[in-house]
């Protein structure tokens, strides 16, 4: 397994709490991310398999345990992980993998109204992708290209390039602020 690059905080662990709306956004700062970039659909159907027991779909996120595996693209997924160590079984993947936790951040979006604050700015149709097992995918969230994931609607996750983290942050506390104002009306 490639050696990990150590993670510092872009928001210095920052949460922003809209009180009157219910939600809160902090950057998670425990997850270690890879990629796993397979050459053939078989390659990322037998890790897979392997490591969760079964084949991916499309915006479907598999979990065990710690581990998450999101595939959004044919041939790419991303492995998330709360700890750095992965089963054994991961270990006869390691020519497909590639740590890039380096390059992106991570934050928490929580709150009951939490899909419907992101719906009022993403690109997606976020009400209509949370039915079924459909719990990923990718869209523009104002600006900034985004990857959403969720397994309870209250508590929906964002992965965004690190070199965006603080705009990103800043740009979302600042439209809870105004989604507070418009609770307060």
């Amino acid at each position: 397994m490639t050696e990990l690059i150590e993670r510092e905080t872009v928001t210095d662990g920052s949460i922003f709490q809209s009180p009157h709306s219910n939600l809160a956004l902090n950057e998670i700062t425990d997850r270690f991310l890879w990629s796993i970039q397979a050459k053939r659909q078989d390659n990322l159907d037998a890790f897979a398999v392997a490591v969760f027991a079964t084949a991916p779909r499309p915006g479907v996120v598999l979990q065990m345990e710690s581990l998450r595996l999101i595939q959004l693209w044919p041939h790419k997924a991303y492995l998330l992980s709360s700890s750095p160590d992965l089963p054994r079984a991961v270990d006869d993947f390691s020519g497909i993998m590639t740590d890039i936790g380096h390059g992106f951040s991570e934050f928490r979006l929580g709150g009951e109204h939490a899909l419907d604050f992101l719906g009022n700015y993403c690109s997606a149709d976020l009400a209509g992708q949370c039915g079924g097992e459909r719990r990923s995918l990718r869209c523009l969230l104002g600006q900034y290209p985004t990857l959403l994931w969720w397994e309870d609607i209250t508590d929906i996750r964002l992965l965004v390039d690190r070199s965006y983290a603080q705009s990103f942050y800043d740009y979302l506390a600042n439209l809870m602020a105004r989604w507070n104002q418009q609770a307060l009306c």
